[in-house]
């Protein structure tokens, strides 16, 4: 019985500690390997935060551009449409301006 320990359960127990520590070993690795997957991770998702808030920035900025150029166009239409307000005006006072003339003339003596 004692020839049974010492060579078969001995071996075995021998062997047994052998693939506990191989165990604990790859154990401690892939542990590692995760802890550096998490840490990867939690950066990639805080530079993607940052690249959201950026887009958010921008698209921001170019509302407030669309708007501003809305504005322009709106503020160039009217002074287009005054402009030429203006030009029927001066078409029409030049045009009274020559029929006042006429009626000057008429009552013109001797010249």
């Amino acid at each position: 019985m004692m020839d049974l320990i010492e060579n078969t359960v001995s071996a075995d127990y021998d062997a047994f500690i052998g693939v506990s520590n191989h165990y604990r070993d790859d154990a401690k690795y892939f542990e590692n390997e995760m802890s550096d997957i998490t840490q990867s991770v939690n950066s990639l998702s805080e530079s993607l935060d940052s690249i959201k808030y950026s887009i958010e920035g921008i698209n921001i900025t170019i509302n407030e551009a669309a708007i501003g150029v809305t504005d322009t166009a709106t503020k160039t239409n009217d002074v287009v449409q005054l402009t030429g307000q203006a030009t029927e005006i001066a078409d029409d006072s030049k045009s009274l301006a020559r029929d006042l003339k006429e009626i000057v003339q008429e009552f013109s003596f001797g010249e």
